[in-house]
């Protein structure tokens, strides 16, 4: 299911091919929405959606699988007309059989029919005021071109397109639209009280929908000389050339068919690129671009048409040269480009490119880990972790226990359990031991624990905060680690950028011991460590370490840093507080340091042998 003028994920674009894409009789898929683009909300539009299964889609379409839906915004002018006065209107051939059932003969060049339904009705009519109507229009058809008209041959007022308003209206008494395009205009009945006139098609000189005026109404609505500015997207730095061409007998982009093996641009997130389309056909292509909107640079070497500046479904008439600009925000991963004339895109005039992320400035957490003694309640060891970035990443958690004997620690964790939760507390996956679950994505792999009665949870999560707890079954306590394992490239669009533990901090082999391991790049990255206790109990908790002091011993790489009060040195206190990150109390510690790519680990003790609840905090801040 493809969903035109949606920003998504590539999750949730509509892929053509692909196992976790297609779903079969009595199965269901969930897609997400967001309507969020570069941060904001999606501009107001009319958007539709439809199947895309690779050869199937203009068979599927043809046969009903589409819909459509209007986002409202704020932001776009009040004064437009609105509610009862603001119809979407569906444009389609259909051809029927004998007994009036829908025929679909598959005809590469294009499958049209000899009747044309508006909302699924052929020759339709509509009482309406003599007051301004807002015509959301959506050419649905596989193949056709329509050129709307009024049968007074007074003009329409375009005021936009399928990506939202234009920066002014634009009168027009000759509307050509393709296929997936979509029009926003307004028309006028004030003064034809009694009359019926005719939205038609001039293509082929037809009557498309009936307007019986036989209603007054009192219109306060108005159209504002100035609608929407475009958004400002930057200036392109690549320029990407595409053919719409055909090729041994197939329609084909830069001579070659769909493979969904292959990716054909890869643009970088958050730059902007300029893509030329050519068309040496004898044939209109109408060139859609997954993803994001697209603003035109020229036509033909000249200036776009003032109806044409912010579209996603574009017309190139045969011997035509269209130039676009685009800025990639938000997601990385794969979109669809193609011809949206259906049998074409089936036929093969259809690729993919790729949104990637930019490549990294500094190291990267690839692992994070806490150990301590757990207990049981308000003394389990709590791990915290967020996740930041623009798309999903997949992470492997670990809670261990009799495998750490292996290193010469007693009193260990006998039967483990973690238990994952969300930001809101609720908990969303849970494993006891890591062969009940999920056994043929661990084992055999490096993540495969020590011990049967370890815990393993592998998981893909969106970007945000996230609590897992470690614990002992039945109540059971001893010395057991958490492990958080960033599984996805380096290079990706998300990462783990903090992770805090909170346990009940002892002594000797029972103080909170963090490890953090940082790769992806050969540069180094701020890091800062800090260790909490009074300030928990705020949070209600009691018995809390009174005096918390860190301790990251020396590396190869990096001398042995230690802090037992985090104001002690003013510079470093100056720079925590720009931060956001200075502790509440003067008694915790932090540590603030430039760290290379490499294992670390800090321990968080009692100062004097003190013990109570104390927290750990790990942040990557690049």
């Amino acid at each position: 299911m493809h969903h035109h003028g949606s920003h998504s994920a590539s999750a949730d674009d509509g892929q053509v091919t692909g196992a976790s894409f297609l779903f079969e009789p009595g199965q269901a898929r969930t897609y997400t929405y967001e309507a969020i683009e570069n941060g904001e909300n999606e501009r107001g539009a009319m958007q539709w959606y439809h199947d895309h299964r690779m050869g199937e889609t203009g068979m599927t379409v043809w046969q009903g699988l589409s819909g459509l839906f209007i986002v409202d915004d704020p932001a776009d002018p009040a004064t437009l007309p609105s509610g009862a006065y603001e119809l979407p209107l569906v444009i389609a051939d259909r051809q029927f059989d004998s007994d009036n059932q829908l025929q679909y003969f598959y005809d590469p060049s294009g499958v049209v029919g000899d009747k044309v339904l508006v909302n699924g009705v052929y020759e339709p009519y509509l009482d309406v005021a003599d007051r301004k109507y807002r015509l959301r229009v959506l050419n649905g058809a596989n193949a056709r071109t329509y050129i709307l008209t009024l049968s007074t041959g007074e003009a329409l007022t375009q005021i936009g397109t399928e990506s939202g308003l234009l920066p002014a209206p634009v009168a027009r008494t000759a509307l050509d639209f393709g296929p997936a395009e979509r029009l926003d205009v307004v028309v006028d009945f004030a003064g034809k009280f009694g009359q019926e006139l005719y939205l038609m098609d001039a293509y082929q000189m037809v009557p498309l929908l009936k307007f019986r005026v036989s209603q007054h109404a009192t219109d306060s609505s108005t159209i504002p000389a100035t609608l929407r500015a475009l958004p400002d997207i930057g200036q392109p730095t690549v320029t990407r050339n595409f053919s719409f061409d055909f090729t041994s007998n197939h329609w084909t982009i830069n001579g070659l068919t769909f493979d969904p093996d292959r990716i054909d641009a890869r643009p970088v997130l958050g730059t902007t690129e300029k893509w030329v389309f050519t068309n040496p056909t004898g044939t209109t292509h109408m060139v859609h671009i997954h993803d994001v909107d697209q603003q035109c640079l020229s036509r033909d070497g000249g200036p776009c048409y003032p109806w044409e500046t912010m579209k996603e479904t574009w017309a190139v008439g045969p011997g035509e040269t269209l130039e676009l600009k685009m800025k990639f925000t938000d997601h990385v991963g794969k979109y669809m480009l193609h011809c949206h004339i259906l049998e074409h895109e089936d036929d093969g005039m259809m690729t993919q490119f790729e949104v990637v992320a930019p490549p990294l400035t500094s190291a990267q957490t690839l692992n994070l880990s806490m150990r301590l003694k757990v207990h049981t309640g308000d003394n389990a060891l709590i791990g915290g972790f967020i996740i930041t970035g623009t798309a999903p990443k997949k992470v492997v958690l670990r809670g261990l226990g009799p495998s750490l004997a292996l290193y010469g620690l007693a009193n260990v964790l006998a039967d483990p359990s973690l238990d994952l939760r969300n930001s809101a507390g609720v908990s969303i996956l849970k494993n006891d031991n890591w062969k009940d679950t999920q056994r043929g994505q661990i084992e055999g792999t490096a993540f495969q624990p020590g011990n049967d009665l370890e815990s393993v949870i592998v998981t893909t999560l969106d970007p945000g905060a996230y609590t897992v707890l470690l614990t002992g079954t039945n109540g059971g306590t001893g010395v057991g680690l958490i492990e958080i394992y960033d599984i996805d490239s380096p290079s990706g669009p998300a990462e783990l950028a903090n992770i805090s533990a909170r346990g009940l901090v002892q002594t000797q082999e029972n103080v909170m011991i963090g490890g953090l391991i940082l790769g992806g790049s050969a540069n180094s990255t701020k890091v800062v460590v800090r260790g909490l206790g009074p300030s928990l109990a705020d949070a209600g908790l009691g018995q809390t370490l009174a005096d918390p002091t860190l301790d990251l011993p020396m590396s190869a790489r990096v001398p042995r840093q230690r802090d037992d009060n985090w104001q002690d040195d003013a510079a470093t206190a100056a720079q925590l507080t720009s931060f956001g990150l200075a502790p509440k109390k003067a008694q915790e510690a932090a540590i603030l340091i430039n760290l290379p790519p490499g294992a670390f680990t800090a321990i968080l003790a009692g100062k004097d042998g003190g013990t109570g609840v104390g927290l750990v905090e790990i942040y990557n801040l690049h």
